[in-house]
């Protein structure tokens, strides 16, 4: 988490540096108490779906909102610098989908289950798009520069209340948030952000052909209502009822969808994403046994970096999330770290370290500072 605590004085970027990727990184102001804290509550992994319809642009090399796209002026300037009735206005647009060229945010969610699920959504919403063509982003945020996500609820805390919109306010969307189940794990970043290495992608036809509805059959059940928050608050309801012990036929199923998908050196994080979209009972002999027997003695890449016992803080949850399939997340990570695997994970880190050190080496020499 060392790439996130690191300060700058930059608050704004040149139109130059929002093209090539950079950071517009979100900088409170004194009087904006409620975002400092929560610029160091950002999960190691983030989900992002792209299709052709959406706003922006995302690539494996570069996320940038609607404004950066159309090269606005104005996609140089932080949320937190801008008139605050304006800033509010902004925010209230994009979490309620309201397209406006002038919206500089792009959304991520801590949530598989939320994504998977808004992806298949688009598939039958009114002008669909093909399963093909929407690409399911997962994203490291531990090699990005500091203050380059906030979660949603800290400008909900700092805007709400401030737009002109009397209903479906933001003050709405917080109530929403903290009140009720409609929390979806929301994270922003503004502007343009170079994600270049950091990043993995699939399709959601690729993901459903190597087997999502054999592992949650319950996404693929008709959805003829085309929900989408309440079909999440169901499933959540439905896969998070009771705890019932892995098969090795999840783990399978699970396996396949991260390297299948994802490739090798992402196999390990997104198992345990995939695994985690039910509830599962703690110290799960099959899923400490099936990581000795897919990743022991094999060379992982820095997608595994922070996978030991004392790194598991950069797997924490926060106070503002609330979600189980979230929750569930790092405590297959920690079986995976139990006494019966604990060798081979010393393994795997030990070689994991060395390759991260000579891939940081590699960026040093081949992009200087």
């Amino acid at each position: 988490m060392e790439a996130r605590s690191k300060t700058s004085s930059t608050t704004t970027k040149s139109n130059t540096e929002v093209e090539r990727g950079g950071c517009l990184p979100f900088s409170p102001c004194t009087h904006q108490p409620h975002v400092s804290p929560a610029l160091d509550e950002i999960p190691r992994y983030l989900y992002r779906v792209h299709a052709p319809s959406t706003a922006g642009r995302t690539t494996a090399d570069q996320v940038a909102s609607r404004a950066a796209v159309l090269g606005r002026p104005d996609a140089e300037v932080d949320i937190l610098a801008r008139p605050a009735r304006d800033a509010a206005e902004m925010l209230n647009c994009h979490l309620r989908g309201w397209a406006r060229d002038s919206d500089n945010l792009m959304s991520w969610s801590s949530s598989l289950l939320f994504v998977l699920q808004y992806a298949l959504w688009r598939t039958i919403k009114i002008g669909p798009d093909d399963p093909s063509e929407i690409r399911l982003y997962v994203l490291d945020t531990t090699g990005l520069p500091p203050r380059a996500f906030v979660p949603d609820s800290a400008l909900l805390d700092t805007f709400g209340g401030v737009d002109s919109w009397k209903a479906r306010s933001l003050a709405g969307v917080r109530r929403l948030r903290r009140k009720t189940p409609y929390n979806f794990g929301e994270y922003l970043c503004q502007g343009g952000l170079s994600i270049e290495g950091s990043t993995a992608s699939a399709s959601l036809q690729q993901i459903i052909d190597h087997g999502l509805f054999r592992l949650c059959p319950e996404m693929g059940e008709p959805n003829d209502r085309m929900e989408l928050a309440k079909r999440v608050v169901k499933l959540r309801n439905g896969c998070f009822d009771v705890s019932r012990p892995t098969t090795k036929a999840e783990v399978r199923t699970a396996l396949a969808l991260a390297k299948g998908c994802f490739g090798d050196e992402w196999a390990l994080p997104m198992m345990a994403s995939f695994l985690s979209l039910r509830k599962r009972p703690r110290d799960d002999a099959v899923i400490a046994d099936a990581f000795k027997a897919n990743f022991s003695g094999k060379s992982p890449s820095p997608a595994v970096f922070g996978m030991q016992e004392h790194e598991l803080g950069a797997l924490r949850t926060f106070w503002h999330e609330r979600l189980p399939e979230v929750e569930q997340f790092p405590r297959v990570i920690q079986d995976i770290n139990s006494d019966r695997s604990t060798r081979a994970v010393d393994s795997v880190i030990a070689t994991t370290m060395k390759l991260s050190s000579m891939s940081l080496l590699e960026k040093a020499v081949v992009h200087p500072a």
